[in-house]
């Protein structure tokens, strides 16, 4: 049997169908972890977009605050390519507030976040 479910995340409403529950609560959560980010973890504004762009062959993925320039990076999961928001660093340490960071340009010409 296929059941073909409509569930409001964020702003959205996503809409899957599945073979099962657990594949419904699989899918749904996927979209879950990107469009639930409603709200900027840097200003609070909800002028939140998703931005997606190419560098080098590679695919990045993010929501932007469109009010103070804020982003979410997302990672990729090796296999299933699912997004997830990325609020750790490489040694567990959070990253800004919740993964939201402001990028801060530096004289030097690089940047800090």
């Amino acid at each position: 049997m296929v059941a073909r479910i409509k569930y409001p995340v964020g702003r959205a409403w996503i809409e899957v169908e599945a073979q099962s529950v657990k594949d419904a609560m699989r899918d749904l959560s996927e979209y879950a972890e990107v469009f639930g980010e409603t709200v900027c973890g840097v200003c609070q504004s909800d002028k939140v977009t998703p931005e997606h762009r190419v560098a080098k062959g590679y695919d990045f993925y993010s929501m932007v605050c469109q009010s103070c320039g804020a982003k979410l990076d997302f990672g990729q999961t090796r296999e299933g390519e699912r997004l997830f928001a990325k609020r750790k660093d490489e040694n567990g340490y959070e990253i800004g507030k919740a993964g939201w960071f402001q990028y801060q340009a530096t004289q030097q010409g690089g940047g800090e976040f």
